[in-house]
């Protein structure tokens, strides 16, 4: 499952490069409506955000123990990892726009950074949610049943 989702991530990564660094005409061509750029870049970020969170977000702790899996709590550490999540995908979104102006016709702009920052802003809320929503109706188990001692049960 964890093969597949990094399998899954890694081709969005290097999709949403590939198509955010590729040399095409700005200003060519009729788009949808005035912006339309801004939903694809607010577009490509959410579906980042989406297929890396279960790498992120549903990682074991290191320090965690068979025992106690989530001794720092659950919704802590969910909630730094989706902080982290948000700041590395919008400085990512940074260094795409800073590598637009590299290719010839394309040009940088502060308003798609935005867009890729609130794209991932979005899209982490949501996998959050989700993960939070999933938890209340399938909760894991931290405790053993109770199995009784041999004092317990009657001879």
């Amino acid at each position: 499952m964890m093969r597949r989702a990094w399998l899954l991530a890694a081709l969005a990564f290097i999709g949403v490069t590939i198509v955010m660094l590729y040399p095409m005409d700005s200003g060519g061509g009729p788009s949808m409506w005035p912006h339309f750029d801004k939903v694809v870049h607010c577009g490509a970020w959410f579906g980042l955000a989406v297929t890396l969170w279960p790498i992120v977000g549903r990682a074991r702790l290191a320090t965690a123990s068979p025992a106690r899996p989530n001794e720092r709590g659950a919704a802590g550490t969910r909630w730094w990892r989706a902080v982290a999540l948000v700041v590395a995908l919008g400085l990512w979104g940074i260094a795409i726009e800073l590598l637009q102006g590299l290719v010839p016709p394309r040009t940088p702009d502060a308003f798609d950074a935005l867009a890729d920052l609130i794209g991932a802003i979005v899209g982490t809320l949501a996998m959050v949610a989700y993960d939070a929503r999933t938890c209340r109706l399938h909760p894991v188990r931290t405790t053993l049943p109770h199995v009784p001692s041999n004092e317990e049960t009657p001879p």
